[in-house]
């Protein structure tokens, strides 16, 4: 496609932007992929988000390029970092919530043997058969992780349920904010190379 053709820039911007969300999916799969306790659909929650994220921006396209004179690389670069500190922060957050909620299990093994296991608040009679004893080691001695889950030993279905579903918040909104940063820099070069090419014609 020639340079001059009015449909290179937000090619260029979609082709852009969609690489940058098959790197949020590296990302997630790879560097990241211990953020989040093993449960199902993790990986559904990464592709779920990344993709609707591209889909928004894409569907802003039209806008953003009709008004490229009015939004600025200001405004995008201020996206793009207000989107990493909010990241930087939730991740704290979803980092201190991981070790209060989450245990390794079985102990005794290979910390790579092992998995991180999501926990519930404790009820009365859970603190009890806790007897001052770490959780993974009270789990294996009420039978295993299973029985404990089963017969809710420790602490309630509801409330493991509840805790599961505040990671999978925490995670879907640390996904979309990285990859609506990753996005704001695709906007942010394009404005820059439209911007010289403008004043290369002129």
């Amino acid at each position: 496609m020639k340079a001059g053709s009015p449909f290179a820039g937000p090619i260029a911007v979609i082709s852009a932007g969609a690489a940058l969300v098959c790197s949020t999916f590296a990302l997630f799969g790879s560097i990241l992929k211990d953020l989040l306790p093993q449960m199902n659909g993790a990986d559904r929650t990464v592709n779920f988000v990344a993709l609707g994220t591209l889909v928004v921006f894409l569907s802003l396209m039209p806008f953003i390029r009709a008004r490229s004179r009015v939004v600025t690389q200001r405004l995008w670069a201020a996206v793009g970092i207000l989107c990493c500190v909010g990241a930087i922060f939730l991740y704290f957050s979803f980092d201190e919530m991981a070790l209060k909620y989450t245990f390794r299990y079985p102990n005794g093994v290979p910390e790579t043997a092992q998995r991180l296991v999501i926990r519930g608040e404790y009820h009365a009679k859970g603190k009890e058969l806790l007897a001052g004893r770490d959780v993974a080691s009270a789990v294996a001695a009420l039978g295993g992780v299973d029985t404990v889950f089963g017969f809710s030993l420790l602490w309630e279905k509801e409330s493991r349920d509840y805790i599961i579903n505040r990671f999978v918040r925490y995670y879907a909104a640390i996904v979309f904010l990285i990859t609506t940063a990753l996005f704001t820099v695709v906007i942010v070069v394009w404005r820059n190379l439209k911007d010289k090419e403008i004043k290369h014609t002129d």
